[in-house]
Order: structure tokens, then sequence, then C-alpha cells
């Protein structure tokens, strides 16, 4: 499912073969370093937990460091990266409790 906001989007997918988990993925913000990206990650929290989704799983590329500053400042936790192979750039993989 996409959520827009005035400053962008993000997804919130449910987790194939485990209702209780939602991925989020797809985010952008349109206008960067203004804050924007702390109220959309705070945002799509809120909807998770609204949407009754016990915990949350994020994949960010290893070079998005705003993104990953933003996860580890509000309890995400790094469980591993690998290299994708649809893009070739090595993803970090995040989860937290809602």
């Amino acid at each position: 499912m996409r959520f827009a906001t005035d400053y962008g989007f993000y997804e919130l997918n449910p987790f194939p073969g485990s209702n209780q988990i939602v991925v989020k993925n797809h985010a952008l913000i349109y206008e960067k370093g203004q804050g924007h990206g702390k109220t959309q990650h705070r945002e799509s929290n809120e909807k998770a937990e609204e949407l009754g989704y016990d915990y949350m799983l994020c994949t960010v590329r290893e070079d998005n460091l705003p993104q990953i500053s933003i996860l580890k400042a509000h309890g995400w936790n790094f469980f591993d990266s690998f290299m994708s192979s649809e893009t070739g750039h090595v993803v970090q993989i995040y989860g937290r409790k809602t």
C-alpha cells in the first residue's frame, strides 16, 4: 500500500506468509535536508501500528546514510546485508517492533 505525504511517499506491504509483519519500502522524500525524512519515518511507524502490524522490516541501500541514521535513532535493529542481484548495490536489512 502506498501512502502519500505532502513531502513524498512510502509503502507498507504485508510480508508474505506472516500477516503480522509489514515491509516498509520505496520511501521517497522530494526535498531532502529539511527534516521530512524523520517526519515521514515517524508517520509510517504510526501507520503500521494503526493497521495492526506487530513487526516492521525495512531494506535500505548501504550508502543511504541519512536513512540509516534515522532507522538507528528510532530503535531499528540491523540484521544483515546482501548484494542485490537486481541493482548491484549492497542492501541492509533492519527490523523493529511496532
